[in-house]
C-alpha cells in the first residue's frame, strides 16, 4: 500500500498565498492546482491584466484588484484543509497495518523487522506481527 508522506498544512498554506495553486503542487494534486491557476487566471483576466499592480502601485483602487485577492484566499484556505484532510488519512492508513514501534511510536511497515524510522528490532517486540512470522516459520513448535 503506497503511503502518503506528512505535509506541512502552514507550507501549503503559504505557498498558495503567493501563487494560487502552488500549495496544491506541494500536496501533489496537480488536478486540483492546475484548477486553481486557471481560476486566478480566468479572474485575472476578466478584472483587467493591470489591476493588481495598479493597486500596488497606489494608482488603482482595491475593489478592482479584490476578486484576485478572493481566489487566492480561497485557494490557501484550500490548500491549508486539503493537507490537514490528507495527513489525517494518511495516519487512518498507518493505524490500520497495527504494527506501531514502541521506541518511537510510529507506525512501522509490516514487511520490515525494523522501525524505518528509528531503527529499532521489532522482533521480539508482542503484537508486532514479526513473533507470528517466526512462529510460522519454526511450525508453531517454539518454546
Amino acid at each position: 500500500m503506497k503511503q502518503r508522506a506528512v505535509k506541512r498544512p502552514f507550507l501549503a498554506a503559504l505557498l498558495s498565498s503567493f501563487v494560487a495553486g502552488l500549495g496544491q503542487l506541494y500536496l501533489r494534486r496537480w488536478k486540483r492546482a492546475f484548477a486553481w491557476a486557471a481560476v486566478f487566471l480566468g479572474v485575472g483576466s476578466l478584472s483587467g491584466p493591470d489591476a493588481v499592480a495598479m493597486y500596488l502601485q497606489g494608482a488603482g483602487d482595491f475593489w478592482s484588484a479584490a476578486p484576485l485577492f478572493v481566489v487566492t484566499l480561497l485557494a490557501t484556505l484550500d490548500a491549508y484543509v486539503v493537507a490537514r484532510v490528507q495527513n489525517r488519512a494518511s495516519k487512518r492508513t498507518e493505524s490500520r497495518d497495527g504494527r506501531v514501534c514502541p521506541n518511537c511510536r510510529r507506525a512501522a511497515d509490516p514487511s520490515l523487522a525494523f522501525c524505518q524510522w528509528c531503527a529499532t528490532e521489532l522482533g521480539s517486540v508482542p503484537g508486532s506481527g514479526a513473533e507470528a512470522d517466526v512462529d510460522a516459520a519454526d511450525g508453531g513448535t517454539r518454546t
